[in-house]
């Protein structure tokens, strides 16, 4: 029979345990990150055009195959008067089904200037008549961080929030500084009261900012 272990010797056995438990969900969570990270870096070059006029029937469903290229190349070239031609795109496909006459469009271009070209002029676009708009191409778990971000800034809990190279950005107030988000906890972070640290010290530095200087 084996011999008992004694009581100190057993807790310090579960202590072990513990961070064997922890180091093993650690490396969980390391190779997950890279996953993702991964994931995102794969679609640098692509985006998503949302609201295009897609073809349909008379049931509302999309008439395939659809010339996503024209239609891209129409966006790009005639709505934003970008150098956009043929041999700029990779490929591009129709997702999701059509709301309205409308789909969303990936499309994947051959290099990352162009995308970035496209990308950070998605401001031209603003007010067009069929309400079509671009983001990133991001990872599912990130759009669902993105979609949380909007529905924060709906009901007025943040300012700001967008994205650049598949990373998260967003501001609590105009004068605060931009939080890069990652996980759920920095969701959680901004939806605190601002009476933690990082804050409170932020709020000092803008109430000193704001203070005139004297003048001799």
């Amino acid at each position: 029979m084996l011999p008992r272990l004694k009581h100190k010797d057993r807790i310090e056995q579960i202590k072990e345990q513990d961070k064997e438990l922890d180091a093993q969900y650690n490396t969980i969570k390391d190779l997950e990150t890279r996953l993702e990270n991964q994931e995102q870096y794969s679609r640098r070059t692509s985006v998503r055009f949302h609201n295009v006029p897609v073809p349909i029937d008379e049931q509302g469903q999309i008439q395939h195959p659809v010339n996503t290229d024209h239609l891209i190349l129409d966006i790009c070239q005639n709505k934003m008067n970008l150098d956009i031609n043929i041999n700029d795109i990779g490929r591009t496909h129709v997702i999701w089904k059509a709301r309205n006459g409308k789909s969303q469009i990936i499309a994947r271009f051959v290099s990352y200037r162009k995308k970035h070209l496209v990308y950070s002029n998605k401001k031209l676009l603003k007010n067009n008549e069929n309400g079509a708009f671009i983001t990133e191409n991001l990872t599912k778990f990130r759009t669902t961080l993105v979609q949380t971000l909007a529905q924060m800034k709906y009901n007025g809990n943040i300012i700001a929030y967008w994205t650049a190279d598949g990373k998260i950005f967003a501001k609590r107030t105009e004068n605060s500084k931009k939080k890069t988000i990652t996980e759920w906890e920095d969701i959680n972070a901004l939806r605190r009261p601002m009476r933690d640290q990082d804050d409170q010290t932020e709020l000092e530095t803008q109430a000193i900012e704001s203070v005139p200087e004297e003048r001799p």
